[in-house]
């Protein structure tokens, strides 16, 4: 009772901490405080992507997380992270795996703002920042904020892309839904609206990666998708012709495909050697 008429009182939006995997428990105090922290999907994208676990199994999980938002009258209010102060960095996570994988940041960064919940980005994860424990993951950021960090631009496109979303279709009222693929366990494709996203867990190795992505009706051709995170996104298209797209997973880099016609917004091009090209 208390919280409720706090934050009644206050009038503004509030969100509470809750530290605890379980949606049922974690979002059922939503409704007190118009808002948690969700650490039920937190720990579902530090397991897939950072420690490389079964894809499959975090399409799964936001699904059923997304029902218990629902149930919990938490749909679209939840606050998604990946690193706070209270727990090591991502870039800590992966160190086990490819020490302070960037790909790895970005792929869970691509599948964090596109889902259906209030994305918080804790300051330094758009420097690389990757302390563990306690100080270390409260490092100061003053002397080392560059707006030409990798990072950072790509966290910009990203954001760039939701406003470009919210613009051409009801973007922030449909609710993301994971697409099959012919490589389940390593990949995962989500499409909101007219936006197809596709990450991965394969890290920063070198390899190529195609697959194919079965697409939902919305998506379906005969059209052509543009990459948005490419680094020409006017000469990356990707043409659908049936319910069913090809594409390529090259160097683990997540692709975020749009319409063609959004290129109208005059989206910049980009390139690894300037990336503030994207700001």
């Amino acid at each position: 009772d208390f919280w409720a008429d706090f934050v009644s009182s206050a009038g503004v939006f509030a969100t509470g901490e809750v530290f605890n995997g379980n949606e049922e428990y974690v979002y059922g105090y939503a409704p007190a405080t118009g808002s948690v922290l969700d650490y039920p999907l937190y720990f579902a994208l530090h397991e897939a992507f950072a420690a490389q676990g079964d894809m499959s199994a975090l399409a799964g999980r936001m699904l059923a997380l997304a029902a218990a938002a629902k149930r919990h009258g938490a749909d679209g209010v939840l606050g998604a992270f990946l690193d706070n102060h209270d727990n090591p960095r991502f870039l800590c996570h992966t160190a086990g795996v490819q020490a302070q994988d960037w790909t790895l940041l970005k792929s869970a960064l691509a599948a964090l703002l596109l889902g259906r919940h209030v994305p918080i980005v804790y300051y330094g994860t758009e420097q690389g920042l990757s302390g563990c424990g306690d100080p270390d993951n409260r490092e100061p950021l003053f002397g080392r904020h560059d707006r030409a960090a990798l990072l950072y631009s790509f966290l910009a496109a990203l954001h760039k892309a939701r406003r470009l979303a919210a613009a051409h279709a009801p973007f922030f009222a449909t609710d993301p839904v994971p697409c099959p693929s012919d490589q389940p366990a390593r990949v995962l494709a989500l499409a909101r609206g007219p936006v197809l996203l596709v990450t991965s867990n394969f890290g920063s190795d070198a390899a190529s990666h195609p697959l194919t992505v079965q697409l939902p009706p919305q998506l379906r051709g005969p059209r052509t998708l543009h990459d948005l995170l490419a680094r020409d996104p006017a000469h990356a298209p990707h043409h659908v012709t049936d319910d069913h797209l090809p594409v390529t997973i090259a160097n683990g880099q997540p692709l975020l495909l749009v319409p063609e016609e959004w290129l109208a917004e005059d989206w910049p091009t980009r390139t690894e050697d300037s990336p503030t090209t994207v700001v």
